[in-house]
C-alpha cells in the first residue's frame, strides 16, 4: 500500500530527520534525502519484495506528520516482524507521541493486519533513553547488543 498522497512531503520531512534525532552516543549521522520520488520507489520495492509496511502516523491539525512508527512484515520468515523507525518531530515532542503510534502499530498488527506474527525485532543506541524507556513499557525486552564501531579519517589519509 502506498503513502496517501496530501501526506507525502511531511512524511519525507519526518523520515529525513531520523538518523540525525534519534540518540546515537558519539556516532554521527547526516540527514536523509528521501524525496516523494525515492519513498515511492522504496514502497514499490518492499512490494515488490514480498514486504508490507505498516505505518502509523499522528497529524497534526493542518494535516502533517507529528510523529510515525513503521513495522515491515517480510512475506515469510515466521513469527518476525520489523521495526524499522520511529520518530516524533521535535517541535511535537513531550505529549506520548512515539508512544501512541508505536502502540497502535503493534495494536494494529495483532488484531488486524498479521495475528499469526508474534515476534517483533527492534534496536536502540542505549543512549536512546526515550525509546528504550517506550520499548520496556510496551513489553520489549533486551536479547542482544550490537555494538558500533566509528573511524574518523583525515581527508586523503588512506586506511589499510
Amino acid at each position: 500500500m502506498r503513502s496517501p498522497s496530501p501526506l507525502v512531503e511531511s512524511l519525507c520531512a519526518a523520515r529525513n530527520q531520523l538518523a540525525v534525532d534519534a540518540p546515537s552516543g558519539l556516532l554521527t549521522f547526516e540527514e536523509e534525502a528521501i524525496t516523494p520520488e525515492l519513498l515511492r520507489y522504496r514502497e514499490d520495492s518492499l512490494r515488490r519484495q514480498g514486504r508490507t509496511m505498516l505505518s502509523t502516523l499522528a497529524l497534526t491539525q493542518a494535516g502533517d506528520v507529528a510523529a510515525y512508527s513503521d513495522l515491515v512484515i517480510p512475506a515469510g520468515d515466521l513469527p518476525w516482524v520489523y521495526q524499522w523507525g520511529t520518530l516524533v518531530r521535535r517541535e511535537h515532542r513531550g505529549h506520548r507521541l512515539g508512544l501512541a503510534v508505536k502502540a497502535r502499530a503493534l495494536q494494529e498488527l495483532q488484531r488486524r493486519i498479521a495475528p499469526e506474527r508474534t515476534r517483533v525485532h527492534t534496536c536502540n543506541a542505549e543512549q536512546n533513553a526515550h525509546m528504550v524507556g517506550i520499548n520496556e513499557r510496551l513489553g520489549f525486552r533486551k536479547v542482544e547488543v550490537a555494538p558500533a564501531f566509528l573511524l574518523r579519517v583525515a581527508p586523503g589519509r588512506r586506511t589499510a
